[in-house]
């Protein structure tokens, strides 16, 4: 799946015919527990997670539901992106695949191990699913879907469809590690700097973790937030915004500082005492 192959999915689709190419549904633990205890759900808990059920997503077996049920939980879903509102459900998909399956599929898939360490893939999460084209390569991708023919995911309120990537080449499957770790602080960086549309998340997400990786390498910013409060800048201003001579001067004055002299600050918080009138002064412009 390249990551530029998706449409957005208006309220229609959910109510006006389309929504029948769905047969499952995911929902996040929160999202579950408002909906009816007693509809067709699977827990979805990948092995070695059985600790944190609590946190868990859910399958739901949308065939199984009433045509009554089913209609009310569709049209609960455009009434909620019409009215700017969280869904009530994370996941839409279609699968030639019975329930059992599935959820086999879906628990081995949030599971990923490197070097003896497990790791949670929140692939419920449009968050994290709209950034995985970044980080696995196409083969990685198909073993990612599965059986999975077509998958729908809400991010910030919108829905946006994806599909499959083509088979390719032989290449094994590859997961990008250091890019995969760094989601968080990308989707951080959105979320301070109010860029929530699927747009942004294609589009930027491969030039702001260019900014987390230069505040990792370049500042030698440890802390999360600091590497998500320069990538902030970085948006706001524009990706090269540390290279502009006013912003210079103050970078290069606190690296020149002795250990002492820093204490416990950092780059960022230099660029804090930066006025808005030093700021201007750059004319610097956000990223597009």
């Amino acid at each position: 799946m390249n990551q530029h192959d998706w449409q957005p999915l208006s309220g229609e689709f959910l109510t006006k015919g389309p929504g029948e190419a769905f047969n499952f549904a995911i929902a996040s633990a929160e999202q579950r527990a408002e909906l009816p205890p007693a509809w067709p759900w699977t827990l979805l808990t990948p092995k070695g997670f059985e600790d944190n059920e609590g946190l868990m997503p859910s399958l739901l077996d949308l065939s199984a539901l009433s045509p009554e049920n089913r209609h009310a939980l569709f049209a609960q879903l455009e009434n909620a992106q019409l009215a700017e509102e969280p869904a009530p459900l994370s996941v839409l998909l279609h699968a030639d695949s019975p329930p059992a399956a599935m959820a086999r599929h879906l628990c081995h898939t949030q599971l990923l191990v490197r070097q003896g360490q497990k790791l949670w893939l929140r692939i419920f999460d449009g968050r994290v699913w709209s950034q995985l084209p970044r980080v696995l390569n196409n083969r990685a991708l198909i073993e990612l879907y599965g059986p999975i023919l077509r998958w729908a995911t809400n991010l910030y309120g919108r829905w946006a469809l994806t599909t499959p990537p083509k088979p390719g080449s032989g290449t094994p499957p590859a997961v990008a590690w250091d890019g995969l770790l760094r989601i968080g602080a990308v989707n951080r960086a959105f979320a301070q700097t109010d860029r929530l549309a699927w747009e942004d998340a294609v589009n930027l997400a491969g030039r702001v973790d260019g900014l987390v990786q230069r505040a990792q390498h370049l500042y030698h910013l440890a802390r999360l937030e600091d590497q998500v409060a320069f990538a902030c800048y970085g948006i706001r201003y524009g990706e090269h915004f540390d290279t502009y001579p006013e912003v210079q001067r103050e970078i290069v004055g606190f690296m020149a500082q002795s250990p002492e002299e820093r204490e416990d600050s950092t780059v960022v918080d230099c660029l804090a005492m930066l006025t808005d009138e030093q700021w201007a002064a750059t004319q610097a412009a956000p990223i597009q």
